[in-house]
């Protein structure tokens, strides 16, 4: 006799991504989608001063007057692999906006 454990393999979707099956129903959830991208952007800090601001501190156009390590980071040009601003404004955003326009394409 045979038994499958088929129950305990399946997985919930996760709650934090979109699922493109349920997201792309119909024309009401692709706008609403395509919105979700236009409100990443419009948060990211590539589109709201931060690419400016940090590169301009670290060419010297900007003075640095921030204690925060990862902008002191850019004024002294010494980026660290862990420089948090980095991460998070530079690539983090940038490939959640690029992921889910990619998604909505396809």
């Amino acid at each position: 006799m045979y038994m499958s454990c088929e129950d305990f393999v399946e997985i919930d979707p996760p709650r934090n991504e979109m699922i493109s099956d349920n997201v792309f129903q119909d024309d009401a959830s692709v706008l609403a989608a395509i919105n979700g991208v236009y409100s990443l952007i419009l948060n990211s800090g590539l589109f709201t001063g931060e690419l400016e601001v940090h590169t301009g501190t670290a060419s010297d156009d900007f003075d640095n007057f921030s204690s925060s390590i990862a902008n002191q980071e850019f004024a002294s040009n010494e980026l660290s692999p862990a420089n948090t601003v980095l991460f998070s404004e530079f690539w983090s955003s940038p490939f959640e906006v690029i992921n889910n326009t990619n998604l909505i394409i396809e």
